[in-house]
């Protein structure tokens, strides 16, 4: 005999474990993105060093990446991202809130300093890239951003679902 507690309908026990679903993809999307970012992060170190290795020939490093975009096939803009970002982060500090995407952003930022108050910034208010990008090209500082104004620009930004026509 089946002694299951019966408390809960089927609507809500539907409706649980969708959540829980939900959950569980978003909890593997952050770890897939993240690993991302430590993979690309490894590559850039790779090639940093291989290039400090080789540094007295002049055209080595370009060829090098040409011919890697070519028989792995990432792009060569790509390659160039992950030893920038490698040069900026030498010693790397991943969040679940960040993307690949955000860290070449934060890489462009002339010092140390800049980069982490943005990328502090950024985790804090739940930046997507699209914003850091506008937050970058304003050149306010992130310690001179309210909360309010971030707040503004999320409800811009925020799609409308419906019906197109």
């Amino acid at each position: 005999m089946n002694t299951l507690p019966s408390a809960k309908t089927y609507t809500a026990l539907r409706a649980e474990i969708a959540e829980i679903l939900e959950q569980g993809k978003e909890r593997a999307r952050r770890a897939v993105e993240q690993e991302r970012v430590r993979t690309y992060w490894e590559i850039g170190q790779a090639l940093h060093a291989h290039f400090l290795a080789n540094k007295e020939r002049a055209d080595y490093g370009d060829q090098l990446v040409e011919r890697l975009s070519d028989e792995l096939g990432l792009g060569q803009r790509l390659l160039y991202q992950m030893i920038e970002v490698y040069r900026a982060f030498p010693i790397l500090q991943t969040s679940t809130k960040l993307s690949w995407s955000h860290y070449p952003l934060l890489a462009t930022l002339p010092n140390r300093e800049l980069r982490r108050q943005y990328m502090l910034a950024a985790i804090e208010r739940g930046w997507s890239v699209r914003q850091l990008r506008e937050e970058l090209r304003a050149g306010t500082p992130p310690s001179q951003i309210g909360p309010e104004e971030s707040e503004t620009n999320a409800q811009l930004l925020r799609p409308r679902r419906g019906q197109l026509y």
